[in-house]
């Protein structure tokens, strides 16, 4: 039996190391469109995705992804925009990328297990 995709299912991340009133990022579902707009390219043969070739879509995934930011720089953000984008460090932002495309596309493994 195939499981569908629940378009509003989020999880709730913060970086390891910023605990102290900690900046959460709301990572949601990218809709087929956009996961297909955005990551052709970079997917191999068998339909996986090849993260070396993922780095000219970075901040486009991470906009598509994030759909929200809570406490950053003591403000929330509803709308992730390239000016915001800009303002995080470099290191967040491909983490905050790893996480979506983890976040958005599941492992060979759940899949067999659905």
């Amino acid at each position: 039996m195939l499981l569908g995709i629940n378009r509003d299912d989020i999880t709730e991340y913060s970086v390891a190391n910023d605990t102290d009133n900690p900046t959460v990022f709301v990572i949601g579902t990218i809709l087929h469109k956009d996961k297909l707009r955005l990551l052709m390219e970079a997917m191999d043969k068998q339909g996986g995705i090849d993260l070396s070739k993922l780095q000219d879509k970075t901040l486009d995934i991470v906009k598509a992804g994030v759909k929200c930011v809570k406490n950053f720089e003591g403000k929330d953000y509803n709308t992730i925009d390239d000016d915001l984008l800009e303002r995080i460090p470099l290191k967040i932002v491909l983490e905050l990328m790893s996480k979506v495309i983890e976040f958005n596309f599941l492992r060979e493994g759940e899949e067999k297990n659905s």
